[in-house]
């Protein structure tokens, strides 16, 4: 059976004709709304939602430390591996019982967390910005810098810092009073 010369180039023609390349973009609206508020950071602002519940913290100091500090328990989170064995900054791994381990902080899996469905990721200026974002609003804790002195510690200002993008601000200012207390009765039984 021979097919003709004229038919393939009309099948041909109507193949590319119907063809259209569906290219996907996210549509995140940055206008504040009810249901969020609009966080500004280094890559641009996110709108985060007002109470998130299934947060991914990509930084186990940056991120994951504050987010546990603040009582707030992530579905995902990154470690270290340090001779076999899952290493974590600030946190202990209790801490993340029940979270799901989603990679190294230099190179954390994108499909762990698309799986577990975030609706905040909390990055780092190290991580993929844009992929992340395409998954969930996506807000970048600003990293520390050591060439200029800070009026606070690195810890404080993340925990401030996160706590203003969960709108918990208030029990921020507890934990670090809290902190500031310990610190003195730390330095009377001390002396010099």
């Amino acid at each position: 059976m021979r097919i003709s010369f004229r038919y393939m180039a009309f099948f041909l023609l109507f193949i590319t004709a119907c063809y259209q390349p569906v290219i996907q973009k996210p549509h995140i609206s940055l206008k504040p709304s009810s249901e969020c508020r609009v966080i500004q950071h280094e890559f641009g602002e996110s709108c985060v939602p007002l109470q998130p519940q299934r947060i991914v913290a990509l930084s186990p100091d940056t991120t994951l430390d504050p987010l546990v500090a603040l009582g707030i328990k992530p579905v995902g989170y990154t470690s270290y591996n340090f001779e076999g064995k899952e290493v974590l900054s600030g946190v202990s791994l209790n801490d993340v019982a029940g979270a799901t381990n989603v990679g190294n902080p230099d190179q954390p899996s994108i499909e762990k967390i698309l799986m577990l469905k975030p609706d905040l990721i909390l990055a780092t200026k190290y991580n993929q910005y844009q992929l992340l974002s395409a998954i969930a609003p996506t807000v970048v804790v600003p990293s520390p810098n050591f060439e200029k002195p800070a009026d606070e510690a690195f810890f404080q200002q993340n925990l401030r810092y996160v706590a203003k993008v969960l709108g918990e601000e208030t029990r921020a200012e507890e934990l670090l009073r809290q902190y500031e207390k310990r610190i003195e009765q730390l330095q009377q039984r001390l002396g010099n």
